[in-house]
């Protein structure tokens, strides 16, 4: 069996609203984009 080496290049960051990442189904657009939403309470 062979070895498989995975290396992480953390090129950047973007800070979005929970609602992305974990809103799952009942997320649309406007609430992922967290335009209303304070930038202190985006991830």
């Amino acid at each position: 069996m062979s070895n498989v080496k995975i290396h992480v290049l953390h090129t950047g960051a973007v800070c979005v609203a929970p609602d992305l990442p974990f809103g799952g189904d009942h997320c649309n657009a406007i609430k992922a984009s967290g335009i209303f939403q304070p930038r202190e309470d985006r991830l």
